[in-house]
C-alpha cells in the first residue's frame, strides 16, 4: 500500500473518530467480561446501588439510621453524590438494578481510558492510543476499576484536571474543584496535584535559567504585570474556590465539614488499621509487592528514568511532574495498597511523556548505523532476550491480564434467605446485630426496613463511641485473644447496649468462636440456619 493510500486511511480514520471508538468498544469488551457473573468483588457495591435506588425516588439521605452506631446515624453525607446521580438511571436497565450499576462500571471504566486517550493527544505524547491501551493491561488496576466504586470517574477528573493546569484554564479548573468535592471525599488530591504542579513548575524554570536571570526575570514580570507571572497563583485560588463553593452549597454542609475529616484525614490519611480491622485496601505492602502490581511498567519507568538522566536540560515539565506523581503514589501505595489505582496511571503517565521525550531527543540516524554496525554475535543476543520475553514471561502476564483476581465472596443473592427470614419474623424497625461491618451493605440493599449496628467503615463507630466499638470487635471477633466475656455476659452487652434481640453471622472460620459462644448462651436461641449465615435471638 502507498504511502499516499496510508495518509488517506489515517486521515478518514482521525476525521470519524474512529481512534476514540475503537478504543472505547475495546475497552467496553475488556472490562465487560469481568462483570459477566452474578458477583460483585466489594460489599460497599450494594451500598452504592442502594444509594441510586433512594435517588431514583427521588430520596436525598441526609440520615442513616441503618447504621445505629456511628456518626453517620444523625448527620449523614453523600460524598459520591455525583456517582449515586449518574447511577440512578442505570438501575432501570434491567429488573434487577444490579445489573445496571455492573453496566454501568464497565461503561465509566471505558470512558476513563478514552478520556486518557484524549488528554495523551491534546499533550502531544508520542503513540497515546497505545500508551491509553495499556492502562487496561495492569491486573490490579483492573481489579479496581471493576469494583463497584467511583474510582473510573475520579480519574477522569483527574485527567480534566491535568489538562486544565497544563493549559492554565482557570474556569476550568474551578469548575473541577466543585465536582470533585460531591463526587469524591478524596478531592483534597486535587488540591495537592496543583500545588505540586505549581511547585515543579517554579522549581522546572528555576533549574532551567541561571540565579541571576530568574530573579530578574521575576522582577521584571512583576513590574509589567505579567499575566503569565500569577497563572498558577489563580489556577491555585480558583481550585481553592471551586472546592469550598463545592463544600459550601452541598445539600449537606455544614455537617460535610466533620465527615471529610473523618473520612478523608481520618480514614485515608491516618488510617486506623492498627487499631480497627479496616478493609484490606487499607493495609500496607512491601516495596517488591508495590512493584509487582505493575512490573513492566516499573523496568519501562525505570529504564526511561536512566536515559533521560543523560540530558536533564531537555526533560520536558510534564515529564518531571509525572514522574515525582508517580515516585509520591509509590510510596502511598506502600502505607495503603488501594493508591495503586493512582500510582499505575501516574506511572504511565510518566512513562508516556519521558518516552516522548526521548523520541524527540534521539538522532534516529546515528542509531540505525550504531545498530548496523554492532556484531552479529550481539545482534544474536539481543534477539534472543527479546523472543525469550515474548514466549516465557509476556504469557505470564497476558494471562494476569485476561483474568485479574476477582473476589466471588459477594454474590448477588448472598444473605437473601436469612434476610428474608427476618423480614417475616422481626418487627420492623429492628436492630440487627450485624457481625461484620462489610456485611452492611447487604443487608442495607435487601432490607431497608430493620437496622443494624454498623457499616462502611468502622472508623465512623469508633468516633461515635471507642468503647463500645471495643466491645463489638472483642465479642466478634478477638474473642481468643483480647478480654474474654462469657456466652452469657455477650448476649447481655448485645440486648442491653447495643439494643438488639437479633444477631446475624455469617458462617465463616473468622466468627466459629462468636458462633459457640451464641450457642452456649442460656439467653439464646438459635432461630435459623442455612448455608451462608445463622440467625440467633435472645430472650
Amino acid at each position: 500500500m502507498s504511502s499516499l493510500k496510508i495518509k488517506k486511511l489515517r486521515a478518514w480514520w482521525l476525521a470519524y473518530k474512529l481512534d476514540y471508538w475503537s478504543l472505547f468498544l475495546l475497552m467496553f469488551v475488556h472490562f465487560g467480561r469481568l462483570q459477566l457473573n452474578q458477583y460483585f468483588s466489594d460489599g460497599d457495591g450494594f451500598y452504592h446501588a442502594k444509594m441510586a435506588m433512594f435517588l431514583r425516588q427521588g430520596l436525598l439521605l441526609k440520615t442513616m439510621p441503618w447504621m445505629q452506631f456511628s456518626t453517620l446515624k444523625d448527620n449523614f453525607t453523600d460524598h459520591q453524590l455525583i456517582y449515586h446521580l449518574l447511577l440512578a438511571p442505570f438501575t432501570y436497565i434491567n429488573t434487577n438494578p444490579l445489573i445496571g450499576i455492573k453496566v454501568a462500571t464497565v461503561l465509566f471504566a471505558a470512558l476513563m481510558i478514552v478520556v486518557l486517550y484524549w488528554l495523551l493527544k491534546k499533550t502531544n505524547v508520542v503513540w497515546p492510543w497505545f500508551f491509553a491501551a495499556l492502562l487496561s493491561t495492569f491486573a490490579a488496576l483492573t481489579f479496581r476499576l471493576s469494583l463497584i466504586k467511583v474510582n473510573s470517574l475520579s480519574l477522569i477528573v483527574i485527567w480534566f484536571l491535568l489538562y486544565a493546569i497544563f493549559f492554565r484554564k482557570i474556569w476550568l479548573t474551578a469548575i473541577l474543584g466543585s465536582i470533585y468535592v460531591w463526587l469524591y471525599a478524596g478531592w483534597p488530591l486535587a488540591i495537592f496535584i496543583v500545588l505540586l504542579y505549581a511547585l515543579t513548575d517554579w522549581f522546572y524554570h528555576r533549574y532551567h535559567t541561571s540565579r541571576i536571570h530568574f530573579a530578574w526575570n521575576k522582577i521584571i514580570h512583576f513590574f509589567r504585570g505579567d499575566q503569565k507571572q500569577f497563572k498558577m497563583i489563580r489556577l491555585s485560588l480558583a481550585l481553592l474556590l471551586g472546592i469550598v463553593l463545592g463544600i459550601i452549597f452541598s445539600p449537606y454542609w455544614p455537617s460535610n465539614l466533620y465527615f471529610y475529616y473523618q473520612q478523608f484525614f481520618q480514614i485515608g490519611v491516618l488510617n486506623l488499621g492498627n487499631q480497627l480491622p479496616v478493609g484490606n485496601e487499607w493495609y500496607g505492602v512491601s516495596l517488591l509487592r508495590a512493584i509487582s502490581y505493575g512490573p513492566l511498567l516499573f523496568i519501562g519507568a525505570f529504564t526511561t528514568f536512566i536515559f533521560l538522566s543523560f540530558n536533564l536540560k531537555k526533560v520536558s515539565l510534564k515529564t518531571w511532574f509525572t514522574f515525582i506523581l508517580t515516585f509520591i503514589f509509590l510510596v502511598l501505595t506502600i502505607k495503603s495498597r488501594r493508591y495503586v489505582e493512582y500510582y499505575l496511571p501516574f506511572g504511565l503517565l510518566f512513562c508516556a511523556y519521558g518516552i516522548s521525550d526521548l523520541v524527540r531527543l534521539i538522532d534516529w540516524s546515528k542509531l540505525r548505523r550504531f545498530y548496523a554496525h554492532l556484531h552479529w554475535s550481539l545482534k544474536g543476543y539481543l534477539s534472543a532476550a527479546l523472543l525469550v520475553m515474548l514466549t516465557l514471561v509476556m504469557p505470564g502476564l497476558y494471562r494476569d491480564v485476561l483474568r485479574p483476581t476477582i473476589s466471588e465472596r459477594w454474590t448477588m443473592t448472598k444473605f437473601t434467605k436469612a434476610i428474608g427470614w427476618l423480614q417475616k419474623n422481626v418487627p420492623e424497625k429492628s436492630i440487627v446485630f450485624n457481625n461484620m461491618w462489610d456485611d452492611w451493605g447487604l443487608f442495607f440493599y435487601h432490607n431497608d426496613r430493620d437496622y443494624y449496628i454498623i457499616g462502611l467503615d468502622p472508623t465512623f463507630m469508633y468516633n461515635y463511641d471507642p468503647a463500645l466499638t471495643q466491645k463489638y470487635f472483642d465479642i466478634t471477633l478477638y474473642q481468643d485473644e483480647a478480654k474474654y466475656y462469657s456466652p452469657d455476659q455477650i448476649a447481655s452487652i448485645i440486648k442491653n447496649e447495643f439494643h438488639s434481640n437479633y444477631v446475624v453471622i455469617e458462617k465463616s472460620e473468622s466468627y466459629k468462636k462468636f458462633i459457640e459462644n451464641m450457642r452456649n448462651s442460656s439467653m439464646v436461641k438459635q432461630s435459623y440456619e442455612d448455608s451462608e449465615a445463622l440467625i440467633f435471638t435472645i430472650k
